[in-house]
């Protein structure tokens, strides 16, 4: 046995004299008897690793599937709020004409109330030509706090049919929309208001035909 294979160890009194009485019995050397409770404890090791590298798998996969689950219910959720809300818009349009005076003030809270940014933005324009002057304000604050280009857009667009001074905030913010599709939408819609945009309602249109077909411009 070379000195490679040699072990030695300090263990208490207590476990020598625990060692002595098993070898008298069993007839086993105090090499075996190390041996073997080395292979045990190392086995056991062994194992209790795997295990726990399993576990920790498990739980990976577990903790991957809850967020896939979790996503899964957010976006559900968001489409039935989505639908919710354009649901709501649609209805304030429809009612928009019967609603009396003293109504217009509580469609109008309605409206802004709406979460989705273009059902709110499609509840305010449905509204608009109906709200009496002292509303517009309140109206052109909820536009004005729409995030979304094209949804706030088109709402500053019904409003700049009675305030055409809003006409060139229209515009800018048609300019900054970043889906070619809808900043040509509503470029050609301004050229009703805004004859000098023709040039640059066509331009967009093309450039919608370009992306189609991968023609990249410069």
């Amino acid at each position: 046995m070379t000195s490679d294979n040699f072990i030695s160890a300090r263990i208490s009194a207590n476990l020598l004299k625990r060692v002595q009485e098993y070898t008298q019995v069993t007839g086993e050397t105090k090499t075996d008897i190390l041996i073997k409770a080395l292979t045990a404890y190392l086995d056991s090791y062994k194992a209790i690793k795997d295990n726990s590298n399993s576990l920790e798998k498990k739980v990976d996969e577990l903790e991957k599937t809850c967020k896939a689950l979790s996503n899964h219910k957010n976006d559900s959720m968001r489409e039935r709020h989505h639908k919710n809300d354009l649901a709501c818009a649609k209805a304030l349009k429809e009612l928009a004409s019967y609603l009396t005076p003293a109504l217009l003030p509580e469609a109008l809270e309605t409206a802004c109330a709406i979460e989705d940014e273009l059902a709110r933005a499609k509840a305010v324009k449905a509204l608009v030509n109906h709200l009496p002057q002292e509303l517009l304000p309140s109206a052109l604050e909820t536009t004005r706090d729409i995030e979304d280009d094209f949804a706030r857009a088109k709402a500053m667009m019904a409003l700049a049919s009675k305030f055409p001074k809003l006409l060139p905030e229209a515009l800018q913010i048609a300019r900054n929309i970043k889906d070619g599709s809808n900043r040509a939408i509503i470029l050609s819609e301004l050229t009703a208001h805004l004859p000098e945009v023709l040039d640059e309602a066509l331009e967009a249109v093309r450039n919608i035909n370009k992306a189609k077909y991968g023609v990249i411009t410069q």
